[in-house]
């Protein structure tokens, strides 16, 4: 049987498999070899291609190796906050080593519903990351509930950054986000936070060959 297949292997995914090599029958059949004396014997043969002088890297940090691993930021005066582009920028901070911001739709995307308020986490442009540099992070976005202390949250979030784009979620609709009893806006103020369990930094190095 010829199962020959490419993989690339790295720390993210060091495992490699099949769910089915061959039917439970066929595989029990002795007359097909696969089983003698009640023995079987598996192998596999590696084969190392398109070797080059080309490496990558990946550093990963688990909740408790991650430095300032929430970044709560308070926005105070909601209601009059002075926006770009209907987009609201949190100051920059640090989180794992690398440089995030947070922002904020406070009337909504327009390109997507409108009617919803997002938050979106997005690498900042100073965040000292190379070209050739990814960050991978799972984290949570929330915004919290200032009077009952139910917090709404969107969690299992995960993504590879690079410098140009962010990655986000459409949280809750505008109407529940200013009523009174959900407790997100209390005297003109809005919490939201990220949180990071896992990230990772992935670079990736090109040599040339040279005589």
């Amino acid at each position: 049987m010829d199962t020959t297949v490419v993989k690339r292997f790295h720390e993210m995914k060091k495992e490699w498999g099949f769910d089915q090599m061959v039917l439970l029958n066929t595989f029990k059949n002795v007359s097909n070899g696969y089983l003698f004396n009640d023995t079987c014997a598996f192998g596999v043969e590696v084969f190392v291609i398109n070797h080059t002088l080309n490496s990558e890297s990946l550093s990963v940090f688990g909740r408790k190796g991650i430095k300032n691993p929430i970044f709560h930021w308070e926005i105070k005066g909601f209601s009059k906050i002075k926006m770009d582009d209907s987009y609201y920028v949190s100051e920059v901070f640090n989180s794992g080593g690398t440089n995030w911001k947070l922002i904020i739709y406070p009337k909504g995307c327009q390109s997507r519903d409108g009617k919803t308020f997002s938050m979106f986490l997005k690498l900042s442009a100073d965040s000292n990351n190379p070209d050739n540099s990814t960050i991978y992070a799972k984290y949570c976005l929330r915004v919290i509930d200032q009077i009952n202390s139910k917090h709404y949250e969107v969690s299992e979030l995960d993504e590879w950054f690079n410098s140009f784009q962010g990655y986000g979620s459409e949280f809750m609709s505008l109407e529940d986000l200013h009523k009174s009893s959900n407790g997100y806006i209390l005297k003109d103020t809005l919490i939201v936070e990220v949180e990071f369990f896992v990230m990772s930094r992935s670079k990736f190095s090109v040599k040339s060959m040279e005589n």
